[in-house]
């Protein structure tokens, strides 16, 4: 082979050089163009690239890499200093980073057994916001997973219980006179009731921030209207926008009394009591003096004007504030002070009170609403039988909500949120609870309903909350001298449930069990009752209290309560106990095993089964089995 002479050169770009020679602002750039793992992969090669540190660098991963952060980090705050501002960036990843990898971990172990299940799902509640990035990723596992329904469902079990921590933190300090802004009072009630809230109430509020600004840009004469003029205006505004309260026949749906989702679904369809809180909220941000005002069955907005002056601009020496009242769920008009009074006094109050309305329509506090919104959504179910869960699809959302959360990069791919009836009413238990004060507590004596209806949905669905009920149910019951002990041993109950091995249930070598026809996993209807149900579990003949059977009448089936009895979900989301001789095979398993054709999840199910169950299989027509340590032959 013939040899290649080299010809030497002094040019500068002709001579040795290395890599690591190239001056901090080139490898600035080029370490700009790597994600995070490649990043820290290349700084552990070599001391000195390790020591090459970049806040800036570091900080644009933090922005790109999260977009919840646990409070006590105070990000927010953080990102409004000029860039140049040195952070520990670096360390603030790297612990971000450190807190995924545990989590990952410990989403693991939490699928394949009952045992601590709970203990580690209330670990990685505890690291609240800077474990929802995380989360959110490990919820987005393909449909086809082998554990995809129990991932899922208890992924968001984690996520609703650190949700439910902020909503409860803010009522809390309304007992503690602490102030808390409107919108957020009422944005805890969509952490609690949402799967995954449109917004967070920073963004809520940041949201109603937006729709002021908009309004200022599309009235740019405001500013030299009157009070009352320009109270009016924000009315007509709002309403023009879609903001026009909700249709009749929708008026007691569950969305309507969430703030985040009225904000961000086009329809903006909303009862009385969020359609004025969302008025008065943006009302304050443009300088009117505006606030929720209750009557019984409504609520109105009533505006003030400063003291020594009317709200037509003028100076009066009257020590009464000149007010008047709006309607913003309704129309865009003043209500002549006569419509009220008549409206009154058919209400019955005496007309001696009424006679100054002032005597009767003051603003209501945000403990106040907060308390009557509660109400509203506990009274929703005598009215409106909302399914246990069913998603809101916001696909058609509002123009001004859409620019706002993607500006935010907090716009999901399809942005939709799963409302659950059941944690709608636990959440109502959580105001009585925490919003109020303890005199209050003693004063009303309606403690210990609260601490039942506490107690029943605690102990059916929201075990994960523990550490909640200890940190803020203990301590109330002990400042008003109640029966602490016994509500500790009543907690204590479940931890020691979840620390247990469940006790197992063969089907072989046990005499009783022959007589057990159906397994975990299928499903079926009632025979005489016809709902669809999911088998969760089984007992060879019925266990239940003797009372409970005599309730329901046991002896008078034909099987009696020898007969094998069955754990069910039911589509309603409740469970039941169901004799042997009621279950009818919703799906023909003739073919050994096999249905016909490929079924569908029951979407019915398909929310709760992950609390039992791994996946759906169509094709034998029913769910596989995620409690094999209870049931191993199933």
């Amino acid at each position: 082979m013939a040899s290649v002479n080299r010809v030497s050169s002094n040019t500068p770009y002709e001579q040795d050089s290395h890599f690591l020679d190239l001056p901090d602002e080139i490898l600035h750039n080029i370490f700009s163009l790597l994600d995070v793992t490649s990043l820290v992969s290349t700084q552990n090669t070599c001391r000195r690239l390790f020591d090459l540190d970049s806040p800036l660098l570091w900080r644009t991963h933090c922005i790109s890499e999260y977009t919840y952060w646990h409070p006590t980090h105070n990000f927010s705050c953080i990102l409004q200093q000029p860039a140049i501002v040195e952070q520990p960036w670096r360390g603030l990843l790297k612990e971000r980073r450190t807190k995924d990898l545990r989590i990952r971990r410990t989403s693991k172990e939490i699928i394949p057994t009952t045992v601590e299940r709970l203990a580690r799902l209330r670990s990685i509640v505890s690291d609240a916001e800077d474990a929802k990035d995380v989360l959110y990723d490990l919820l987005a596992c393909p449909d086809d997973a082998l554990d995809v329904l129990a991932r899922r469902y208890w992924i968001n079990e984690a996520l609703g219980s650190i949700d439910r921590t902020r909503a409860i933190e803010e009522w809390a300090k309304l007992a503690d006179n602490t102030d808390v802004p409107l919108e957020r009072a009422l944005g805890a009630f969509d952490l609690f009731c949402c799967e995954r809230p449109p917004e967070t109430l920073d963004q809520i509020s940041a949201h109603l921030d937006m729709l002021a600004d908009n309004f200022r840009a599309d009235n740019p004469e405001h500013a030299s209207l009157t009070l009352r003029e320009r109270a009016i205006a924000l009315v007509v505004w709002l309403r023009s926008i879609g903001f026009r309260g909700v249709e009749p026949d929708h008026y007691y749906e569950l969305k309507n009394s969430l703030i985040s989702v009225a904000l961000c679904d086009a329809s903006h369809s909303s009862i009385p009591i969020i359609s004025v809180a969302i008025y008065s909220c943006i009302a304050q941000r443009i300088g009117i003096d505006a606030q929720p005002c209750g009557i019984p069955s409504h609520v109105l907005a009533i505006v003030r004007a400063p003291a020594g002056q009317t709200l037509d601009g003028e100076v009066t020496t009257d020590p009464k504030l000149d007010t008047t009242f709006l309607d913003p769920f309704t129309d865009s008009n003043e209500i002549p002070p006569e419509q009220l009074t008549q409206q009154l006094l058919g209400m019955g109050f005496p007309s001696s009170l009424v006679s100054s309305l002032h005597g009767v329509l003051k603003p209501l506090a945000v403990q106040g609403l907060l308390l009557r919104a509660s109400a509203n959504i506990a009274n929703l179910r005598r009215h409106h039988n909302d399914p246990p869960t069913f998603t809101t699809v916001l696909t058609d959302v509002a123009p001004e909500a859409l620019t706002f959360l993607q500006g935010g990069g907090h716009l999901a791919p399809t942005l939709q949120t799963t409302l659950y009836s059941s944690r709608a009413l636990y959440a109502t238990t959580w105001v009585q609870l925490v919003s109020t004060n303890d005199q209050a507590h003693r004063l009303e004596g309606d403690l210990g309903d609260h601490l039942e209806s506490f107690a029943q949905a605690f102990q059916v669905d929201f075990q994960i909350d523990e550490p909640l009920a200890r940190r803020y149910v203990l301590p109330i019951l002990d400042r008003i001298g109640a029966d602490v002990e016994l509500f500790q041993t009543f907690l204590q109950r479940f931890v020691d449930e979840d620390a247990s091995e469940p006790v197992p249930s063969p089907r072989l070598g046990v005499p009783d069990a022959a007589r057990v026809r159906f397994r975990v996993g299928q499903i079926f209807r009632h025979r005489r009752f016809r709902y669809l149900a999911a088998i969760t579990g089984w007992d060879p003949k019925c266990k239940a209290s003797d009372q409970w059977m005599r309730q329901m009448n046991v002896d008078a089936l034909e099987g009696g309560r020898t007969q094998c009895f069955y754990h069910v979900v039911v589509e309603d989301g409740s469970t039941r106990y169901v004799a042997d001789e009621n279950v009818v095979l919703e799906y023909s398993n003739s073919n050994g095993g096999y249905v016909d054709a490929p079924v569908p999840v029951p979407p019915g199910l398909a929310k709760l089964a992950g609390r039992w169950f791994k996946r759906w299989d169509q094709n034998r027509g029913r769910f596989v089995s995620n409690v094999e340590e209870q049931y191993p032959d199933d």
